[in-house]
């Protein structure tokens, strides 16, 4: 991984081959999917971004769950268990609480902390992967690590 420019966009001529460049050093899985990439065409470029509602998550009777309120970086993995966490503590609340407005209030003071952790954890290692400068607090967040995960170096492909 590398940190591109912050206004890089692969040209629409060449991004098949642009996309051969960055990936050369790849084998395995990844050098088996770049040989099916024939064209500028088949190349869909999306920036690595994050999504942070500020509060409130709801309005009324409506809120917003899962990436539409807390999208991260991909970096480790959390996208799909975030949403799902969030479907779970909203029926919990929804179950605990005697109103729609209080029980969305108590999920997002539970989830917004642990949603907020998950983020910055992830631009940390996106940072730390791209080779960018970590802040103080990042580097402590890299030194807990991800609570459960094996502290293993993967084999390189």
């Amino acid at each position: 991984m590398f940190a591109e420019e912050e206004d890089f966009r692969p040209d629409p001529e060449r991004a098949h081959e642009q996309l051969a460049e960055r990936l050369a050093k790849f084998s395995g899985p990844v050098a088996e999917a770049l040989a099916t990439v024939n064209g500028p065409a088949d190349v869909v470029y999306s920036r690595i971004s994050q999504v942070t509602v500020e509060e409130p998550w709801d309005v009324g009777r409506v809120a917003l769950a899962g990436d539409a309120a807390h999208a991260c970086t991909p970096h480790i993995a959390q996208g799909a268990a975030m949403a799902v966490e969030d479907a779970v503590v909203l029926a919990e609340s929804l179950d605990a609480e005697p109103s729609v407005p209080a029980a969305l209030a108590a999920w997002a003071a539970r989830r917004r902390p642990r949603a907020m952790w998950v983020q910055a954890m992830s631009h940390a290692v996106l940072k730390q992967e791209t080779g960018g400068g970590t802040t103080p607090e990042e580097d402590e967040l890299l030194k807990i690590g991800i609570l459960g995960a094996a502290h293993v170096p993967a084999k390189p492909y």
